[in-house]
């Protein structure tokens, strides 16, 4: 009874995959399109991947925090360069999304991972993150 969709970002975004029971989809597909036609290129624009994943769940805000739990996992290299770059400006949207129980995973990809803006988004309520350091 899961629910899963994503987004992808660059210099912009967009919804790749509407949000939808996990049963209902087709799981081989999505991976087979991650591993095969998702590539790396243009800018890191955060602030358009967040907005774009809270309001994929804008309509899930409410459900009972005891059984379900809203979460963006975001996976990036954390160096925004288009959109809003400031660290605060991020925080303020995350902790904007912790409030209407929206929490955000990082995974940070790469060696240069800004881990300074992601050790201040994460001391939000419900935030964390991981490191990927290899393929």
């Amino acid at each position: 009874s899961d629910k899963f969709g994503i987004v992808l970002f660059n210099s912009d975004s967009y919804k790749a995959k509407p949000v939808n029971k996990v049963g209902e989809t087709d799981m081989d597909a999505i991976r087979k399109h991650i591993m095969n036609d998702i590539r790396d290129g243009g800018g890191t624009n955060m602030e358009s991947g967040m907005r774009k994943a809270s309001s994929m769940l804008e309509g899930y805000q409410n459900v009972d925090q005891s059984e379900y739990e809203n979460r963006i996992i975001f996976m990036t290299d954390a160096m925004p360069n288009i959109g809003t770059t400031s660290d605060d400006g991020l925080i303020n949207m995350a902790r904007e999304n912790a409030n209407d129980n929206i929490h955000t995973s990082f995974i940070g990809m790469g060696v240069d991972f800004n881990t300074d803006l992601v050790d201040s988004i994460t001391s939000i309520k419900g935030a964390n993150y991981y490191s990927v350091h290899s393929s």
